[in-house]
């Protein structure tokens, strides 16, 4: 199971914070429609992350490496018809992808 935090989009809200008041980067709705993951923030802000972009920043231990807070895994690498199978909400706000290879 490859599994993504929000973490790349909570730094991005982080950075329009500084612009204007986010009240929470939780998710608080999420769906996949084609190609994306629709997210619904607390904040009432949302996002459409595509599946490859997705894949790309996973973060979980066979992609990312958290010492070297850096990718494993080659972009050259990446399946272009990869997809996830199943999303979930955690109760910690973030969600969890798993992805069908």
């Amino acid at each position: 199971v490859r599994c993504l935090s929000l973490v790349a989009q909570t730094r991005q809200q982080k950075l329009l914070a500084r612009r204007q008041p986010v009240a929470a980067s939780s998710v608080l709705h999420f769906q996949v429609v084609n190609d994306t993951v629709q997210v619904e923030f607390a904040d009432s802000s949302t996002s459409d992350l595509p599946n490859l972009w997705l894949r790309d920043n996973c973060q979980c231990e066979k992609c990312y490496s958290k010492s070297a807070q850096a990718r494993i895994a080659l972009f050259k690498h990446l399946d272009l018809n990869t997809h996830p199978v199943h999303v979930q909400e955690n109760q910690n706000g973030s969600i969890t992808v798993e992805w069908n290879d």
